[in-house]
């Protein structure tokens, strides 16, 4: 991990803590007396361990962007330099122009000519297998529509409705980083729901104890 990303983090990690020095000090203090030095650790560590976690998401989140369109990049400047004797990388697929189902089928097989395999790209086969065959199945579906009037028509399709090496790629970053997306988002629902169940319990058990004690006056 970068140098600048571990630094956020740090940083993050101090505010944390200090946000919760002072919910110890304003909130949990005011508490019930048992417990209170075990709700001190533990508000210190949710506290931590929220701001870490939140921290290091987004900056794996920005890498993986970065990472993401670096490669993607890289490999469309490698397939045009490897296969540009095939006539799909050079002239792309109009797919208004489509005629028969002989020209999908040799569209459908450039394409997965020069898509890369799982172990071209050094990752697992379950991760490709996510991201690339639901690529290739929408991608028939598409070509079949031979007027590209559908809506997976325009996700392939550049704006004047070609499908290209680029627009290709596009796609899977997409899907690419839909899948970033939601382990981000599951990973911040999980830490900001045990964040604010700490929180809304600490504010109730003060609040129990505010009146017990207002009641025993």
């Amino acid at each position: 991990m970068p140098v600048d990303s571990i630094i956020f983090i740090v940083i993050f990690a101090v505010i944390g803590v200090g946000l919760g020095v002072l919910f110890n000090l304003f909130v949990i203090k005011k508490g019930p007396e048992k417990g209170r030095k075990g709700n001190y650790v533990k508000t210190i560590i949710i506290f931590l361990l929220t701001a870490v976690v939140i921290s290091a998401l987004v900056q794996a989140r920005s890498i993986a962007v970065s990472t993401v369109n670096e490669y993607s990049t890289a490999l469309e400047q490698s397939i045009k330099k490897d296969y540009s004797n095939i006539g799909f990388v050079r002239n792309g697929l109009n797919l208004s122009g489509i005629n028969n189902n002989a020209e999908i089928a040799r569209a459908v097989a450039d394409i997965q000519a020069i898509l890369p395999s799982h172990a071209d790209l050094d990752i697992s086969k379950g991760l490709y297998d996510i991201v690339a065959n639901p690529i290739m199945k929408q991608l028939q579906s598409t070509l079949t529509d031979a007027a590209g009037s559908n809506k997976l028509s325009r996700s392939f399709a550049d704006e004047n409705n070609v499908i290209t090496v680029s627009s290709i790629l596009n796609r899977m970053k997409k899907n690419i980083m839909n899948v970033v997306n939601v382990v981000v988002l599951i990973f911040a629902a999980i830490f900001t729901i045990i964040f604010l169940n700490h929180v809304i319990k600490s504010l109730t058990a003060v609040s129990k104890e505010k009146k017990r004690a207002e009641s025993s006056e």
